[in-house]
């Protein structure tokens, strides 16, 4: 069965409709139902024992499948490379090209497996995985933080106006001000001074990458429902290493195996967090 006859099994006439009527019938469906039709939408669009998926957009190579590739660090390593250096012909080639085993982390690999968005089933339900290693998870979760705590110690609110631009012919230029131009200067330097020790090279980021590099291959997966129900799945790696480990064919399975109590990632990001934070009371 196509996905069109799935979607017209649940919604009679559905391509007989207009694009209006489309919407509308999506919008009066429950929940379930929505979910029951992307699940059975899955298990033909999907490879392996759990359907799955690669649905970021620009992450998908054009002529192989995610499920094709030997391991996680080889599915990767070609974006990986392709973002040092986006001009570059040769790695702009290899996005779309066979993929290759890799054995062993090359030394210039830096993962930029930052959520990539998956979709797979688990018995008979539709899971949506976000992809992570650790490091970049735990980057993530320290610039949430520290945003929220810039936010509520330095508030302020922009607002945005228009004025007639030089360029004459009705043009406009915008115009930004701020209700509190020095807690918005704060934010900014804030957020500047943040980036300057987790950005690669910072003395944060140097000292998470080496204790993470330390540490025996692992994977957390921790698990979310949304308000309407459908199931989110952050599946991380704790080092490089580990994704030589992972097969995206195989890629539940063997993050089940590797998993690990996810009360350490807790640790690390409250630990930077605070790094960070104490760092900032000492230079704003």
């Amino acid at each position: 069965m196509s996905v069109k006859a799935i979607i017209e099994k649940h919604i009679p006439y559905y391509y007989s409709m207009s694009f209006e009527e489309q919407n509308r019938a999506w919008l009066a469906l429950p929940n379930s139902l929505v979910h029951q039709i992307n699940y059975e939408g899955q298990l033909i669009d999907g490879e392996g024992v759990n359907f799955v998926s690669m649905n970021e957009i620009g992450r998908e190579n054009e002529n192989y499948s995610f499920a094709s590739y030997p391991n996680l660090l080889s599915f990767d390593y070609p974006y990986a490379q392709f973002q040092m250096d986006p001009q570059d012909d040769e790695k702009v080639k290899k996005l779309d090209g066979k993929p290759e085993y890799f054995a062993k982390v090359p030394s210039d690999y830096r993962s930029h497996l930052r959520g990539e968005w998956l979709r797979m089933t688990r018995g008979e339900e539709l899971i949506y995985g976000f992809l992570y290693t650790a490091e970049n998870y735990i980057l993530d979760q320290v610039d949430m933080l520290v945003n929220k705590w810039l936010d509520s110690n330095y508030p302020y609110e922009t607002t945005i106006s228009s004025k007639p631009s030089d360029l004459g012919r009705g043009s406009k230029t915008m115009e930004f001000s701020h209700t509190n131009e020095a807690n918005h200067d704060a934010v900014m330097k804030g957020l500047y001074e943040m980036s300057k020790l987790v950005a690669p090279g910072g003395k944060v980021y140097n000292e998470l990458v080496k204790e993470l590099k330390s540490q025996t291959p692992a994977t957390y997966l921790i698990e979310e429902i949304d308000s309407d129900g459908s199931k989110n799945l952050y599946m991380i790696c704790r080092n490089n290493a580990t994704l030589l480990l992972v097969r995206p064919l195989h890629i539940l399975q063997d993050m089940e195996r590797l998993q690990t109590n996810e009360s350490q990632l807790d640790f690390i990001v409250n630990k930077i967090s605070h790094q960070v934070i104490d760092h900032l009371r000492r230079n704003l």
